[in-house]
């Protein structure tokens, strides 16, 4: 999943390079993402027609291995499955259904999630509240982006890739005084998440407080984010990739957190020099980090694989 999500930020980043060097380019996306097939004609089905008949081809001749699939890795190639190569088919042919249809009509949000759960809904899934609630304010950031003017658009554009473009002290005031609050809590965070990192048993012997401790961990790094997003916007794999550095570079059991955000700084301040000298043009961090830090994480999501097969 991770290796996925590091997939998917690159690609947004190359397109966010593209969106943003063409203002026509940004209009017919900001129409494309809301997802709608309004002013679409038989042109554009005829075009994906054949696409999307070879995709339900290729679904239609994988039942059998995918109901063998659902029994698990090992009693599927015991009973004689090639699984790689039927892995393969089906991540193709729900590239070319998923592709074909995104083409057509943009991004419907969640339907590909939404359809198979409610098919399953009889047998009682398992529901994860995070699903729904992710697509709910996906859709209303869409919305809230559709409403608006082509400049306003752009803005909010650029701010979503991560930019430090046109920041000032008057958007410093806010990460700097939550900064020095956090600093005055450090002792205490660094305290609790050695604990915790013992696990939630040996954690409570020693005398933490799990609840008190986990909540107040959550409160300051929900309050931290928003204030750097908020300014900076999402500047994508720092947070992934800054502690994995920190804790490599001090060769500690976990994460160290004052390396780790001192790392993080040092990682954005170069990130931003390299999206600002190094190109020809001048690109948004949030493209460079995300063009960076994916590879890594990639890397890094392989490692521990490897050591877990071990």
């Amino acid at each position: 999943m991770l290796a996925g999500a590091a997939l998917s930020a690159i690609l947004m980043a190359v397109v966010n390079a593209l969106v943003l060097s063409d203002d026509d380019a940004l209009e017919g996306l900001r129409q494309w993402a809301t997802g709608s097939v309004a002013g679409r004609d038989l042109d554009v089905a005829w075009v994906v027609l054949p696409i999307i008949l070879v995709g339900l081809a290729l679904a239609c001749a994988q039942g059998s291995a995918l109901n063998l699939l659902a029994l698990g890795e090992t009693v599927a190639r015991s009973l004689g499955l090639a699984t790689t190569r039927w892995r393969i088919l089906g991540l193709l042919s729900v590239a070319l259904l998923g592709g074909a249809a995104t083409a057509a009509a943009g991004p419907v949000a969640f339907v590909g999630l939404a359809a198979p759960h409610i098919v399953r809904a009889i047998v009682g899934p398992d529901y994860r509240l995070v699903v729904p609630y992710a697509a709910l304010l996906g859709a209303a950031l869409v919305w809230l982006m559709a409403g608006t003017t082509l400049e306003q658009a752009a803005e909010a554009r650029l701010w979503l890739t991560g930019s430090l473009n046109g920041r000032g002290w008057d958007q410093a005031w806010a990460p700097l005084i939550c900064s020095l609050a956090a600093l005055a809590s450090a002792g205490w965070l660094a305290f609790q998440l050695a604990g915790l990192s013992l696990g939630p048993e040996i954690a409570h012997g020693l005398g933490h407080r799990l609840r008190v401790a986990q909540a107040g961990q959550l409160l300051a790094a929900v309050v931290l984010a928003a204030v750097a997003v908020s300014a900076a916007g999402p500047i994508p794999f720092v947070a992934f990739v800054a502690p994995q550095i920190a804790q490599r570079l001090t060769g500690a059991a976990t994460p160290p957190l004052w390396c780790s955000a001192l790392t993080g700084m040092l990682l954005v301040s170069a990130a931003d020099l390299v999206a600002r000298t190094v190109l020809p043009w001048e690109l948004p961090l949030g493209i460079v980090t995300a063009v960076c830090g994916a590879p890594v994480l990639i890397w890094l999501v392989l490692k521990m694989n490897r050591k877990a097969s071990a």
